[in-house]
């Protein structure tokens, strides 16, 4: 768990952490939402990629790993 990350309605955060590189976080947001993150919030977080994916919503199961394959 990363404790500075800021959590946001309790929905999940898809990390991705590459062995040579900062993280990619996938998050509840627009569709194509793609932003450098504050780095006092988000240490060791190169970029935010967001998504409207809802555990509810079957359809959307798949968006949070398209987003994460394609960092």
């Amino acid at each position: 768990m990363v404790h500075d990350m800021p959590g946001d309605q309790r929905l999940s955060n898809t990390v991705v952490f590459p062995a040579d590189d900062d993280m990619t976080v996938v998050m509840q947001g627009p569709f194509g939402g793609d932003r450098k993150p504050e780095p006092d919030m988000w240490r060791g977080v190169k970029r935010i990629l967001t998504t409207p994916s809802y555990e509810s919503a079957h359809y959307t199961q798949s968006y949070d790993p398209e987003l994460a394959a394609r960092r």
